[in-house]
């Protein structure tokens, strides 16, 4: 079974060579993986050439700068294989992170989705921390992606592994920062998702000053996905999360005083909000 690794990077040369080489020492022989570059200014191109002409199984294509999400949509429209492992260009994945996940689904084949835990570091990664959540079974179901991302827990995007048909026509949505991983998930786990968790740290997920989620303020991105959930969720379902971050940032965040009022006149409140 082939596995397509999706890589898109934007300006993290630095990092990318170290994120590449995991690809290549994986136990599991079978994948490809595309090098996705958004625009990079930086020498992301240098490295990555040097990878395709080490290994014929590392693709490169370059883009305008776009965003992640486009980048990741553009890397779906290329990929050859059954299952799809992303990797954002600053972590890492252990050497029998794609083997062990392909193990679980030869023992069962309903499995279509394969999570695991990770730990944190910043370059040497022989040197890691805990991570800022644990996983476990109970939070790969669609009422907990939905209704406790960023409050429980969040799922790293490389923690993943899952099968292409599941995906089908779902894609990250333009425009987006931050979060765009939280609708994603959300949508992947709306529908026939079996999920699988290993629960062990199969993954590093890198933290430094640049990262995205750093970098600014993520509020915004929720909001915009939230509008997003319009068009994807009953509406049952978003006037449940709609309480939901009610609750969970109006106390924090003043300015969403306005974007309850706005919710409140689509009546999707009850009349005592």
């Amino acid at each position: 079974m082939l596995v397509t690794v999706i890589i898109p990077c934007h300006n993290q040369g630095q990092f990318l060579d170290q994120s590449l080489k995991s690809v290549f020492l994986q136990t599991y022989k079978c994948w490809e993986c595309l090098i996705i570059d958004d625009g990079s200014t930086d020498n992301t191109q240098h490295i990555a050439e040097k990878w395709t002409k080490k290994d014929h199984r590392f693709y490169f294509y370059r883009t305008t700068n776009q965003g992640v999400s486009n980048a990741r949509n553009f890397g779906l429209s290329k990929a050859k294989g059954e299952w799809i492992q992303f990797l954002d260009a600053d972590d890492y994945l252990f050497p029998s992170k794609l083997s062990h996940s392909i193990q679980v689904y030869q023992n069962d084949h309903t499995i279509n989705f394969i999570a695991t835990n990770f730990r944190h570091f910043t370059s040497d990664v022989k040197v890691t921390t805990p991570p800022f959540c644990f996983f476990n079974n109970d939070y790969l179901s669609f009422e907990k992606m939905l209704f406790e991302w960023n409050a429980t827990f969040s799922l790293p995007i490389h923690t993943v592994i899952l099968k292409k048909s599941l995906i089908g026509t779902t894609l990250f949505p333009i425009g987006l920062t931050a979060q765009e991983d939280w609708f994603f998930w959300v949508a992947i786990f709306k529908k026939e998702c079996v999920p699988y968790l290993i629960d062990e740290p199969l993954v590093l997920y890198r933290s430094h000053l640049k990262s995205r989620t750093k970098s600014k303020s993520i509020v915004p991105d929720q909001l915009k996905v939230y509008d997003l959930f319009r068009q994807l969720l009953t509406q049952q379902e978003h006037f449940q999360l709609s309480v939901v971050l009610m609750e969970r940032y109006l106390n924090k965040h003043a300015f969403l005083n306005d974007k309850i009022r706005e919710i409140k006149k689509l009546k999707l409140f009850p009349s005592w909000l």
